[in-house]
């Protein structure tokens, strides 16, 4: 178990491990142009990836951290169009480096036994554009209450059981008045349809189609068949999620105590077929048990008999977190004690989805990374035909990316300081919105048994640090240039631990990635290459920063619980920044205690 101390206050300077003396603006030197470095950019992490115990890591051993919102259409044409290069490229310049692909059934085998070539390589395109970006992205078989007839999506029309029954009832609960009048027509309640639970039925009992096969054999052929379509692709995959909010069929959640008899003849005929493709690449399990469980209590039996049912060694565990309040926060902290204890990634791949105000998407970023948790905002394009018309990031759909067509609010909850790459095991993380200060501290040590790297790289925003920003670091050097979005620590020798304090400047500016590689000749090989990484050192010395003071003062660990309701409870104060303190609060009083 890895030991983690919270210390919120000023760090000791470590003598001789920095260059220049006393507090450093990355904006008080002359900017020298970076001298080549053996990893390039725009991305700051080097596939492939890969698991480590809790901990997603890439191809250097370093932590990593995605940033991303799930991509889709899951209507016709199927593919997340208009979707191109401009917006990837704004993106990237934000900070933003994975996607959730939706890869929809209906599209994959529109008719049994047919596929359709040419949307696949579509979605392959897609991604491949994505990588050229920095990109690591999940490929995702989605679907939402199972089908279209269901007025919902995912399987093809021929998966949906045909008896007269099943047709006539539905058709009567379509036709109800408050079925008609429902402004958002995304039926819900036919998830408590027992017509689609029927549906569901035949899916986990693999009745047999026309063709002879099974439902559930179909299916699987079918990801084998995707699976194949990516292989040229895997150095720049995130991993593959098999299917999303599966349903349990006629009977009702959390009350199934059948799930795991369920769902590992699945998971493992699925794992089986995609590992005869991609034996490495992390598969994300169990987002259809997102909802099943009383956090706080101990019902993820389900989880825990999935994870030690299933003999593969790349398995992580998907999150949807679409829980107020208190709620909101149990779910990370829970979640993360579950990480450490079962030694599997644990990544938040839906939130928000327009539920609330934007100030709610800012307590889940923040929860997640003073969690270790990757996320995946819901969504990058809004579908109101489907749910939730305010879920989409963009003002203008028909329009890419840009500083003027992503929602204000929205933008401004997500886009934040983060370290993209940790040259060690992470510590604490709390980021405080009103002095827009990022505070995290890492252990040297790597987290498994050995690091090719020891350069830990921040994602530093222009959004968050028009004029600048200044480095406290304790352990390490600051090595990047002053204007790069890419904050670069080189972990000093003899340093046993990192902890780095980012503020903001006042006399200088931060460039995009796209303004900074056109200045710096910044090598673009993508993800998946070998060269992926981030910028070197400048030719000339830069000073790294260091606070001046000898103490720290470490946060009380006692009498919390209370703080941490509340965090969940007030979002206006955690948007406003106070939440960073009752979020490190809740931190320490997890963290008490542990030993190495």
């Amino acid at each position: 178990m890895r030991s983690r101390r919270w210390r919120f206050g000023v760090a000791a300077v470590l003598a001789g491990i920095l260059t220049g003396a006393g507090t450093a603006s990355a904006g008080a030197a002359a900017e020298a142009k970076p001298a080549p470095d053996p990893f390039g950019i725009p991305s700051a992490i080097r596939g492939p990836i890969s698991k480590e115990g809790r901990w997603l890591v890439d191809g250097t051993g370093r932590v990593v951290q995605f940033h991303g919102f799930d991509l889709m259409h899951r209507l016709p044409p199927y593919t997340p169009e208009p979707f191109g290069a401009q917006d990837a490229q704004w993106l990237a310049d934000q900070g933003f480096n994975s996607m959730r692909l939706g890869v929809m059934y209906e599209a994959v085998e529109p008719e049994l036994d047919t596929y359709d070539d040419a949307y696949i390589a579509s979605m392959v395109g897609t991604n491949r554009m994505l990588s050229e970006h920095g990109f690591f992205n999940t490929i995702d078989f989605h679907n939402d209450v199972f089908a279209r007839q269901f007025n919902g999506d995912g399987f093809p029309h021929w998966a949906v059981p045909s008896d007269s029954t099943m047709e006539a009832s539905w058709k009567r609960v379509a036709d109800t008045p408050a079925f008609q009048e429902a402004d958002d027509k995304y039926s819900w309640q036919a998830q408590y349809n027992p017509l689609e639970r029927h549906a569901w039925d035949h899916f986990w009992t693999n009745a047999p189609l026309p063709n002879g096969v099974g439902l559930q054999d179909q299916f699987v052929a079918a990801w084998k068949h995707v699976a194949e379509a990516f292989r040229g692709d895997q150095n720049g995959l995130l991993g593959y999620s098999p299917l999303n909010e599966p349903l349990n069929g006629n009977c009702v959640q959390p009350l199934c105590d059948h799930i795991p008899d369920q769902r590992l003849p699945f998971y493992e005929k699925w794992l089986a077929a995609v590992r005869s493709v991609d034996a490495d690449r992390t598969a994300y399990l169990a987002s259809d048990l997102w909802f099943a469980g009383t956090y706080g209590q101990d019902p993820d039996t389900n989880v825990r008999t999935i994870l030690t049912g299933i003999d593969d060694p790349a398995i992580a565990i998907e999150r949807h977190n679409y829980a107020f309040g208190a709620d909101q926060v149990k779910q990370y902290v829970h979640d993360d004690e579950l990480a450490d204890e079962l030694a599997t990634p644990f990544v938040v791949n839906e939130f928000f989805a327009g539920f609330g105000p934007a100030s709610k998407a800012a307590i889940d970023v923040d929860l997640a990374g003073a969690h270790d948790q990757s996320w995946m905002m819901w969504s990058y394009y809004a579908e109101p035909d489907i749910c939730c018309a305010a879920s989409g990031f963009l003002v203008d759909q028909s329009l890419p990316a840009s500083d003027t067509n992503a929602k204000t609010d929205v933008a401004d909850a997500l886009i934040t300081p983060y370290p993209q790459a940790i040259a060690g095991t992470p510590g604490s993380h709390v980021y405080d919105r009103s002095a827009r200060t990022l505070t995290f501290d890492y252990a040297t040590a790597p987290v498994g048994a050995a690091r090719s790297s020891d350069r830990t790289v921040v994602f530093i925003p222009q959004r968050v640090y028009r004029t600048g920003y200044t480095v406290k670091a304790d352990g390490a050097k600051v090595v990047s240039a002053p204007t790069s979005p890419w904050l670069v620590l080189e972990n000093a020798g003899n340093a046993e631990r990192v902890e780095v304090t980012i503020s903001p400047a006042s006399d200088s500016m931060v460039l995009p990635p796209s303004d900074y590689c056109a200045k710096n000749d910044c090598a673009v090989d993508g993800p998946g290459d070998a060269g992926a990484g981030v910028p070197g050192a400048p030719s000339g010395p830069q000073a790294g920063g260091a606070a001046q003071g000898a103490g720290s003062i470490p946060l009380a660990m006692t009498g919390l619980d209370g703080a941490l309701l509340l965090a969940g409870a007030v979002s206006g104060v955690i948007a406003a920044g106070i939440g960073g303190l009752l979020l490190a609060h809740a931190r320490a009083r997890r963290r008490a205690g542990r030993s190495a």
